[in-house]
């Protein structure tokens, strides 16, 4: 998965799946499939206006022995305080299309969604986005109050359920991505190791 490509993108032995932007420089999504596992993927469409100033692809590849899908959803939003000439460029709006987009795209409850991208929200190193391996403890943002029972990191996991980064700032796109993030279950896998 690429990101900010600002072109369309193609590579020998893998087909593109490209969202570019039609005017202006920046922007620009890429996903890239390997040939070979062409025949358990698709494109999903969008449901982008054109006023929008992010970019996102959707591809579904589907497990040929459990039937069960994972949802690969590669996106850029523009940051904050992005003023590109005649981009309109709304975090709140960019935000709420990609949730609407993901939020109905799990056909079953076994299902699952990898989000990727450039999506310029800096989330920092706060010690607020701790896990709790019970449910009855576990409250996954607790500045926006959403609760979760779906989304427990159990201790066999074979990854940590503490969060470490370098990135001591924030900007305004942290609450959105933490609201996102809430609202669909999604796990911040950036600053966790395995």
């Amino acid at each position: 998965c690429l990101q900010e490509t600002g072109c369309e993108v193609s590579l020998k032995g893998y087909k593109s799946y490209n969202n570019t932007r039609k005017t202006g420089r920046g922007g620009g999504v890429t996903t890239l499939v390997k040939n070979s596992i062409l025949k358990y993927c698709s494109a999903v469409d969008t449901n982008l206006t054109k006023d929008l100033s992010m970019n996102m692809t959707i591809v579904k590849f589907t497990n040929p022995g459990t039937k069960t899908n994972t949802f690969l959803v590669n996106s850029y939003i523009p940051p904050a305080n992005s003023s590109k000439k005649g981009r309109f460029n709304n975090s709140v709006a960019n935000f709420e299309a990609l949730q609407a987009e993901i939020s109905n795209l799990r056909e079953t409850p076994e299902d699952e969604l990898l989000l990727v991208g450039d999506l310029n929200a800096r989330i920092g190193s706060s010690t607020k986005l701790l896990l709790y391996d019970r449910a009855e403890e576990f409250e996954l943002f607790p500045e926006t109050g959403r609760t979760s029972q779906a989304m427990i990191v159990p201790d066999s996991a074979p990854i940590s359920k503490s969060r470490w980064s370098e990135d001591k700032c924030t900007n305004s796109h942290k609450k959105q991505l933490l609201d996102l993030c809430g609202s669909e279950n999604l796990l911040i896998l950036n600053g966790r190791t395995i």
